[in-house]
């Protein structure tokens, strides 16, 4: 990161102090200028060249062809770039980038085998190759109708593929077994490998699961999973429970942890009162942050490797979109500096359906 001018370092306030560390808000600019979406979910993605990509568009009305921004300078200045075609994105160390699909999933013929997109780019992101990918032996799914004459299993991978040490990649997903339906509608939050660069992936684990039918704990399940990488080898997972903030049907944000590559994971446990879509990174200094959501945009931090967390805090708190509210994003820009990028709604919008996407700096100094 430059160094902060005068100007800058008006905006800048701190938000949580210790013994141990200082955690200041910086200052925030606007990403995407406000235009029509009912779904400002906000992302971004760090190249390994340091650019960041940023999207704030999903859903309906169409978003538009310009929604989409490019950083070369730690997100200090933007310009149109082509739009991504998912959140679920990867790159390897020899550049390409894969994507998987968040689509339904749909049978591919043999039982435990379904189907879903991938993309793949060989030039930054720039351009995108589709192709099918097959995921085995999946327990059976609810099956469901999403359109009229169309079936598909009720599943779909969620915004995590990390890169494990033996070369393999673990994505995240969140399903609905066929058995489940019997006793609980809810959801469980999965992992599926892949060997062979996401050609083909393969059931591994479920992370968390929830089948009883009272809601008080944990309303929708476990679901909308974030897995981060840490450099002992373990495994995060962090996953929403609730979070229909129509109703105020707030649930707390859980997290579970593997020693073994994604194969088992340990009881998952509530590290934040609420939280939906949640996205963590590890910054250079060790520390974890993590966005989670609704209602307001909060953050929360680990300098254990995510055995206790501090700081917890709100970022921001204002209009709610029509849907996808507080669908928020985080990537490391600096040493001690993380960029945080989420949707701030027109409140005279009485549809929710314009929104802006920004980005805030917050600085996290380790004493």
């Amino acid at each position: 990161m430059a160094k902060k001018t005068a100007e800058q370092m008006k905006h800048i306030r701190c938000v949580y102090e210790d013994d141990k560390v200082e955690i200041s808000i910086g200052e925030t600019q606007t990403i995407i200028p406000a235009h029509e979406t009912t779904c400002p979910a906000a992302y971004m993605f760090k190249l390994a060249n340091g650019e960041i990509v940023a999207g704030g568009s999903q859903g309906f009305p169409a978003p538009e062809p310009t929604s989409w921004r490019r950083s070369k300078d730690g997100g200090r200045t933007w310009c149109e770039t082509p739009g991504w075609p998912t959140h679920n994105a990867y790159q390897f160390p020899d550049g390409e980038i894969i994507h998987l699909s968040s689509t339904w999933l749909v049978g591919a013929g043999r039982k435990g085998d379904y189907q879903t997109k991938l993309y793949r780019s060989t030039d930054n992101g720039y351009t995108h190759k589709e192709e099918t990918t097959t995921l085995t032996d999946i327990p059976e799914l609810f099956e469901f109708s999403p359109e009229e004459g169309t079936k598909a299993g009720y599943a779909y991978i969620d915004h995590a593929i990390v890169g494990l040490s033996d070369g393999s990649l673990l994505a995240s997903g969140h399903a609905g077994f066929n058995a489940d339906y019997e006793k609980s509608f809810k959801w469980r939050t999965v992992v599926v490998r892949s060997v062979d660069r996401g050609k083909t992936w393969q059931y591994l684990a479920t992370v968390a699961f929830d089948l009883t039918k009272e809601q008080n704990l944990r309303l929708d399940g476990f679901c909308e999973p974030h897995l981060l990488l840490l450099p002992n080898g373990e495994i995060l997972c962090f996953m929403r429970t609730g979070g229909a903030y129509r109703n105020r049907a707030y649930r707390p944000l859980y997290m579970s942890r593997s020693d073994d590559n994604g194969k088992t994971w340990s009881n998952a446990d509530p590290v934040a009162d609420r939280g939906v879509y949640p996205k963590s990174c590890l910054m250079e200094n060790g520390v974890i942050a993590v966005v989670y959501g609704r209602p307001g945009d909060w953050l929360m931090f680990s300098l254990d490797n995510g055995h206790t967390w501090l700081g917890h805090f709100c970022l921001y708190h204002g209009a709610l979109a029509y849907d996808a509210g507080n669908y928020d994003w985080i990537e490391a820009v600096g040493p001690d500096t993380v960029l945080v990028a989420y949707a701030r709604t027109d409140p005279n919008d009485s549809e929710g359906i314009k929104s802006a996407i920004v980005g805030t700096y917050v600085t996290v100094k380790r004493k």
